[in-house]
């Protein structure tokens, strides 16, 4: 179902595309038909890629991809660029019934658009290669085992793939080991596309070696890559694979449930949260949806998925669907922490969603009576009466 809807959307966001080309620059019959046949080649190929990579050419599939998925999101920024512009446009013409916004015709938005996007994109580029620690600090009267704080390193949407490897993995090793966490826990889809280099960067996870160890959950990505490879990779890179059970990790009562994609089912998540802990409960789980039984069992989820959107303005369509979008939000007894991610998903761009690290410091404080439920605290937050 995916494939024939990617394509139809994606075929129309160059028929668009094409329009305002050929609106704006006169073409000659050969010209068009050059442009048709490129549009015809770039709207497959992330497919091809993917393709390439499933049969083991992996250098052909790279190249493909960086390709496609670089022209993907670029057109997307486009079209976003322009539908604003061209409104815009419109409405001045509107007010200023001026004849430069009748001579200029589609000239000018084309223009603008192109413009725009051509900053927009590089922009987008470099901000998808800047990873921010967000920090969260969240108290408890539970019991820490003594400890006066205890520092949980999340990452989720890593997607190790064909434009996120070796490079990519160091960097975000490198900030995880700047952070000092007790615990690292991996939200899901830390894999995306299995790499002939996938030994060298489960090495590379290996050395981390928190003193309350590392754990993960399953995403969507993972079996899409292909279930039993990314388990195998996720427990060569030292984690603990948590697939509907629970853990004591410490002080800590970490819990990790499967993505639907790998099966999950609310009874699954009912049966492993039987009721309320004494200790501190920590429950993984790729997507940031909560069952309302879970709020009183559990002290704080840790999910991501969502990307923030990744590529604003998708991030309004998203938010639809997940009302809980990115940042701390308060469910009932319960936080829910979105990432937005520490890697991308297809187009190597972010606009207006950094990736990020997330370290939340869990502190030991005196029991208080419980402050009315706030709907949503962005990161970088702090809870208001830590």
């Amino acid at each position: 179902m995916f494939v024939p809807v990617f394509i139809t959307l994606y075929t129309l966001m160059h028929a668009y595309l094409y329009v305002c080309i050929t609106a704006a620059i006169p073409l000659s019959t050969w010209q068009k038909t050059a442009l048709i046949l490129f549009f015809a080649a770039m709207i497959p190929l992330p497919l091809v890629a993917r393709r390439l990579e499933r049969r083991g050419r992996e250098r052909a599939a790279r190249i493909g991809a960086w390709i496609s998925y670089l022209w993907m999101g670029s057109t997307f920024i486009f079209l976003a660029v322009s539908l604003l512009i061209r409104v815009c446009w419109w409405l001045l013409g509107l007010v200023a019934r001026h004849s430069l916004f009748v001579s200029a015709g589609a000239r000018a938005p084309f223009f603008a658009s192109a413009v725009f996007t051509g900053f927009l994109v590089p922009y987008a580029f470099l901000e998808r290669n800047r990873i921010r620690i967000e920090k969260v600090q969240l108290p408890t009267s539970k019991m820490l085992g003594g400890e006066d704080v205890v520092r949980i390193a999340q990452i989720s949407d890593v997607h190790i793939g064909l434009m996120s490897g070796r490079r990519r993995v160091r960097r975000v090793i490198e900030a995880l080991v700047r952070c000092q966490p007790d615990v690292i826990v991996s939200t899901g889809d830390l894999v995306d596309a299995h790499l002939k280099a996938r030994e060298e960067i489960a090495r590379e996870f290996s050395r981390l070696t928190p003193r309350f160890g590392k754990f993960a959950v399953l995403g969507n990505h993972e079996c899409y890559a292909g279930l039993a490879a990314s388990v195998r990779f996720i427990e060569q890179c030292g984690f603990v694979l948590l697939r509907n059970r629970s853990v004591r990790a410490g002080s800590l009562r970490i819990a990790g449930l499967d993505d639907p994609a790998a099966g999950w089912k609310a009874a699954d998540e009912q049966a492993l949260l039987s009721g309320p802990s004494a200790r501190f409960t920590l429950l993984l789980k790729h997507r940031p949806e909560m069952l309302p039984e879970s709020a009183d069992r559990v002290d704080l989820q840790l999910s991501g998925h969502t990307h923030k959107g990744q590529i604003f303005p998708f991030s309004l369509l998203t938010r639809i669907r997940y009302p809980a979008h990115a940042g701390l939000f308060r469910i009932g007894t319960a936080f829910l922490y979105v990432s937005r991610g520490t890697g991308s998903w297809g187009p190597p761009l972010r606009l207006f969603a950094s990736p990020e690290i997330t370290l939340i410091e869990i502190r030991s404080a005196p029991a208080i009576s419980e402050p009315e439920p706030t709907p949503d605290l962005c990161s970088p937050a702090v809870a208001p009466w830590a």
